[in-house]
């Protein structure tokens, strides 16, 4: 199963996205994620604003 990790910039104001070693033969893949940055972008914003209204109920 192919991953892809992204994370916020020191300044939280840019997205880095990190492939495993693997990847870098697969250009597919590598095509595949930068064609779809914006979704991944989203699905992790998402998955951050489902947690945190998640921990305030908990409260």
């Amino acid at each position: 199963m192919p991953l892809v990790g992204i994370a916020k910039g020191p300044r939280r104001d840019k997205n880095e996205f990190t492939l495993p070693a693997s990847a870098t033969s697969g250009r597919a893949f590598i095509r595949w994620v930068s064609m779809n940055k914006l979704l991944l972008i989203r699905a992790r914003d998402e998955a951050h604003r489902f947690a945190i209204r998640y921990q305030r109920s908990l409260r």
